[in-house]
């Protein structure tokens, strides 16, 4: 069947895919243009390369499986030194249970499952050690088939598994081990987003010539049509492949094998269909092949179609794609029970007949000895897709029962596309019923998604009252025609989301995340928002940097986008980053005198006048008042920049029409210059007006008279230049090109400098008054100042970032801090000097700690992973197992295991090799706070479900705590291990004994209480807050001080160690805010907690006896700090004789 069936495929190296699959193939980047035979090329690989791994990508139905079977069946022919193992991973276990995934499958249980259905006795480990031995290679086929049942952060570790066929030497291509994957191209979008599959399991940078991965090319014209007259003869062929000409969707599908030889049986069923997409074209092919096959079938039509989808439903429900031939029957028996009308029509009919005509089913077949599943795993998702729709409209509501992949995902909305009018009524009910009440993230993706596809092809939109959106993660969505009375966003995940042509009533915005989103075309009336209009908010707000195209907002909005950098846009181009609100105020009349967008804008010498560049291919020429004085009109594209001479009398426009224009103040054009092959972008006067310098989407400067001539042409930068402009003594000439570089050029065109630093494309650049320095600004949200050398003087970045936790070692002589500014760790001494960064989290770092003898810190990030460090900053160990991102990490008292809490709603108990010991369930939401008993023996911990849990080491919940009325932040033992301290959103803090008794609460805060923490004595406890203070406690809930001078919350608190050198007494504090303050119990005879050390962004302050006697700050903090005490304001330069107050009031 191999044989008679099999077309050579093409394929050609590439980079690992970034693009999700779509229907018709998407595109992927190749490394090259070289085509090569596919089997001939992995054949090639497997003889004379020393590449371990080959990765065989492509889209559904391209002949992954086909071609690893042909490949197999060649190695097995030859009876060389290699013999194959071909894996079907689809037939592998997945050991899921009602949505529970209870872990994945080791490697062994893998291979012995396929051993088992061969009947084959051996051992997995023999086959293991035949690979490593270089005799053998797995292929292991379909990985997309298993990923699919596994979350995305999961998927990484089931390849990593897989991966254990390597032995463990320090490089995988020192080993013999050869291995094949095949797997559709989309699901490394996900391997790429955690620094790449091939890269993150290799331990070295040579990841990139350890393996050789392959894309499958579609099928061309050529072989389209070879294997047409294979399988139809000349005549017929010719035929059918006319039609796919004629139609442009269908020739995009016929470029998978797989379809391909469908189409070509389907011919007459395909030419009536109104609409093709993939729906339509699969409907119509099922039906084609079940009609033909009419005679073979028991069952009628419609309900073998029916049958075909309950079981499609019931294998994805099982995470399975096959089922043992027992099981198959048994499932049939139960489906036939429940359809009693199908079972009385076929009551002649015996068990044995119908079980046969089952398996005799057109579009099932055998995988093995006795497993039955999809003849291929894209007619399961149809059938997946098509029960889906048709339950959520006899429930009215959308519910998912596991992860569906893109393509049900793509089958579902095309069939929207397909619905009648009645059909098109229930759908519009079960979208207002599913959006009205809070689900999951899948189901109001997908149900968004339905709304964006009827509006996209004119289908009629519901109107909806409430469309709840809370606590969902929905990042970089596209939303497109929603029209709703209220919109409720609450602790909402919408980063840089796309709302299109849509019409809120009213829009509930609170603790979410929608910075950066873009609006076109829409309109909000009412805004109900918690967003706090202050310097420390702004970043947080959930409404900073909006792009706004041609929307109407009935909402006040000037303060907003003053603060918020809103982008305003009236076409498709920006017209002013709103940084005041007076720049606000004077650009409204910008706004309505074009007919589109304006893209520029600019004051005359004498500021009297502005000029104003449009998307409308017009020049506008205004007084203060906002009168137009002129209108220049000659371009035929976009006028993107426009600037005065130095005497104010003309103006220079730059245009993507490929032109600039030289003009006098009454509109007369007084000179066209042409040279340039793209889109210009920047054109300005040379400081004597004679000349004019041009930058152009061409990669090209070019230098003009004003008689139009080019003088020079500027060449060496490889992206767009952006913008251009001369000395002030006219000598040399500045570039800023996307190519993230700035350029310096004498008039000769000779680059005098290339300035490299920006890690982004540089957008504008210009010099200083005195010419002797540059300034620079990137999109990497960076501005840089340079001198002529090309060294870089200065980075502003703007940004401050919160530290998230703060602790000290236990000899108390160090500090290990967590911020989220750059994803790493830091290892600081007390004078504030970094001893050693941390890096290689790939998202913010939320906590980390040292191991008992202060060798080791352990880190919890956003990315899901614990990472454990020597103090060198070399990581030792990676621990991979949460779902979701890790909030806290501890060693336990003996230094042997960790614990950890994730956002998953789980704890884990960790070995220092990696390996889960212990999975804590029970919270109902995420555990915030995980730490281990003095003894090691129990845990504690906190969640967001308003309640702490005491657990022994093997998961067992001895007692849960209740009392708190909002979630659970902290939780940690008193130093004898019998009470327990803990925080809360309640603003409180509560003492307990371990029976779950609450014998006390701590009131006082006025936010939420982020930590508590018991002093080395017991004695006295101390907490941080969102309220920007500490508070010092006795057991009896006296309330012995109160830190401020904090300028933003605190976020956590500790107290030194007791140490035999150091601190003996713990009487240190160490506290996280957006700088670290560490506070000193002074020896007197009363005593009390003094300021010590603060270290802030660019500056590190001492104080001794409350004055402050040591400074180290950069040269910015050195120009920009001020003091206050609450009575006095002092700079850094008039700092003597400046002194703390109490309280501590502190002011920076």
């Amino acid at each position: 069947y191999l044989r008679e069936n099999h077309q050579n495929c093409l394929a050609r190296p590439m980079s690992i895919s970034t693009k999700t699959e779509v229907l018709p193939v998407t595109k992927i980047e190749p490394a090259t243009n070289i085509e090569v035979d596919l089997i001939t090329d992995m054949l090639d690989w497997i003889e004379n390369t020393p590449q371990s791994i080959y990765a065989l990508l492509g889209d559904y139905g391209m002949g992954k499986t086909f071609s690893c079977r042909i490949l197999s069946a060649k190695l097995t022919e030859q009876k060389g030194t290699i013999e194959p193992f071909y894996i079907d991973l689809r037939d592998t276990p997945t050991l899921v249970t009602d949505n529970n995934i209870v872990r994945q499958p080791y490697l062994e249980e893998i291979i012995q499952s396929v051993l088992r259905r061969q009947n084959i006795t051996a051992d997995a480990q023999t086959f293991i050690q035949k690979a490593q031995d270089g005799s053998l290679i797995f292929i292991f086929d379909g990985l997309d088939e298993k990923l699919v049942h596994y979350t995305k952060d999961m998927r990484q570790q089931f390849l990593a598994e897989l991966m254990r066929v390597f032995p463990n030497t320090h490089h995988r291509n020192e080993s013999k081990v050869k291995i094949i994957l095949s797997c559709r191209s989309h699901h490394f979008e996900d391997l790429k987003s955690q620094n790449g599959f091939f890269r993150g399991l290799g331990r070295d940078n040579s990841a990139q010539q350890d393996y050789r991965a392959m894309e499958i090319l579609p099928f061309n014209s050529t072989q389209i049509q070879s294997m047409l007259t294979k399988q139809l003869g000349a005549k017929d062929s010719a035929l059918v492949f006319q039609f796919i000409n004629d139609n442009h969707y269908l020739s995009g599908l016929a470029s998978h094998p797989f379809l391909l030889n469908k189409i070509a049986h389907s011919l007459p069923a395909l030419q009536k269909l109104k609409h093709i997409n993939s729906t339509s074209l699969y409907q119509a092919l099922i039906e084609d092949t079940l009609s033909r096959d009419d005679e073979k079938h028991v069952l009628h039509r419609r309900h073998k179609k029916r049958l075909l989808q309950d079981l499609a439903y019931y294998l994805w429900k099982n995470k399975a794609q096959v089922l043992p031939v027992d099981d198959l029957n048994d499932w049939y028996q139960g489906w036939l029970q429940k359809n009693e009308r199908v079972q009385a029509q076929h009551s002649t009919i015996s068990n044995a007949e119908l079980e046969q005509d089952l398996r005799n089913s057109t579009l099932l077949v055998r995988f093995s000895k006795s497993d039955f599943g999809f003849t291929h795993s894209s007619m399961q998702e149809f059938f997946i897709a098509q029960k889906l729709t048709k339950k959520w409209q006899e429930s009215s509501l959308m519910t998912l029962d596991g992860n569906i992949s893109p393509l049900t995902r793509q089958f579902i909305l095309d069939g929207v596309i397909l619905l009648s009018d009645k059909e098109i009524t229930c759908l519009h009910q079960t979208l207002i019923h599913t959006l009205a009440q809070e689900s999951t993230t899948p189901v109001a993706h997908l149900a968004l998604d339905i709304v964006s596809t009827m509006h996209k092809h004119q289908i009629s939109v519901p109107a909806f009252e409430v469309v709840q959106l809370s606590q969902l993660k929905l990042q970089e969505i596209s939303i497109f025609g929603l029209n709703c009375q209220r919109l409720i966003i609450n602790a909402t995940e919408l980063f840089a989301s796309e709302w299109t042509a849509v019409t809120i009533g009213e829009l509930h915005l609170t603790l979410s995340n929608l910075n950066k989103s873009v609006w076109r075309h829409s309109q909000i009336q009412t805004l109900h928002s918690d967003v706090e209009l202050n310097s420390d908010s702004v970043l947080t707000s959930g409404l900073y940097q909006w792009t706004l195209t041609q929307c109407q907002f009935l909402f006040q909005h000037a303060e907003l986008s003053a603060r918020l950098d809103w982008h305003i846009y009236t076409a498709q181009r920006k017209l002013n980053a709103m940084k005041s609100i007076t720049g606000l105020e004077v650009l409204k009349f910008m706004q309505t005198g074009h007919e589109i967008g304006g893209s520029s804008a600019n004051f005359s010498p004498d500021g009297k006048q502005i000029v104003s560049a449009s998307w409308d291919g017009s020049l506008k020429l205004w007084d203060l008042a906002g009168n137009c004085l002129q209108t220049f009109t000659g371009h035929t594209d976009v006028v993107w920049s426009a600037n005065f001479s130095p005497d104010g009398k003309q103006i220079v426009s730059a245009s993507w029409d490929g032109s600039l224009k030289l003009w006098d103040l009454t509109g007369n054009c007084l000179q066209t210059f042409t040279g340039h092959t793209k889109w210009v972008h920047d054109a300005n006067f040379s400081p004597d007006g004679k000349q004019i310098v041009s930058a152009s989407e061409d990669n090209e400067l070019k230098l003009w008279s004003l008689a139009g001539n080019c003088l020079q042409t500027f060449t060496g930068h490889t992206g767009v230049v952006w913008s251009v402009n001369f000395r002030p003594d006219g000598k040399q000439i500045i570039s800023a090109s996307a190519d993230n570089k700035l350029k310096l050029w004498d008039l000769t065109g000779n680059c005098l400098q290339t300035f490299t630093g920006h890690i982004h494309g540089v957008s504008s650049t210009n010099f200083s008054p005195d010419g002797k320095q540059i300034a620079s600004v990137s999109l990497d949200n960076s501005l840089k100042l340079w001198d002529l050398a090309g060294n870089c003087l200065q980075t502003f970045t703007g940004r401050t970032y919160e530290v998230w936790s703060a602790n000290f070692s236990p000899d108390g002589k160090q500090i290990v801090s967590a911020s989220i500014d750059d994803n790493s760790l830091k290892f600081w001494d007390l004078t504030g000097n970094c001893l050693q960064t941390f890096t290689g989290h790939t998202h913010k770092v939320w906590s980390a700690n040292f191991s008992p003898d202060g060798k080791q810190i352990v880190s919890a990030s956003l990315d899901n992973s614990l990472k454990l460090w020597d103090l060198a900053g070399n990581c030792l160990q990676t621990f991979i197992g949460h779902i979701g991102s890790v909030l806290c990490v501890n060693f336990s008292p003996d230094g042997k295991q960790i614990v950890s809490a994730s956002v998953d709603n789980s704890l884990k108990l960790w070995d220092l090799a990696g390996n889960c010991l212990q999975t804590f369930t029970g919270h109902m939401h995420e555990v915030r706070s995980a730490n281990f008993s003095p003894d090691g023996k129990q845990i504690v911990s906190a969640s967001i479900d308003k309640s702490l849990k005491l657990w022994d080491l093997t998961g067992n919940c001895l007692q849960t705590f209740t009392g708190h009325t909002h979630g659970v932040s902290s939780a940690n033992f008193s130093p004898d291990g019998k009470q327990i301290v803990s925080a809360s959103g309640d603003n409180s803090l509560k003492l307990w004994d371990l029976a779950g008794n609450c014998l006390q609460t701590f009131t006082g805060h006025t936010n939420w209480v982020q930590s508590a923490n018991f002093s080395p004595d017991g004695k006295q406890i101390v907490s941080a807050s969102g309220d920007n203070s500490l508070k010092l406690w006795d057991l009896a809930g006296k309330c012995l001080q109160t830190f401020t001078g904090y300028t933003h919350r605190v976020l956590s608190a500790n107290f030194s160690p007791v140490s035999a050198n150091f601190s003996p007494d713990g009487k240190q504090i160490v506290s996280a805010s957006r700088e670290i303050y560490i506070w000193q119990l002074s020896p007197q005879s009363q005593p009390s907690w003094q300021l010590q050390h603060l270290w802030g962004n660019g500056y590190r302050l001492s104080f001794t006896d409350k004055a402050l006697t040591a400074i180290q700050a950069t040269d910015t903090a050195w120009q920009t700090l001020n003091f206050s005490n609450g009575t006095q304001t002092m700079s850094i330069d008039n700092h003597a004789g400046f002194e703390l107050g109490d309280p501590h009031n502190l002011e920076i």
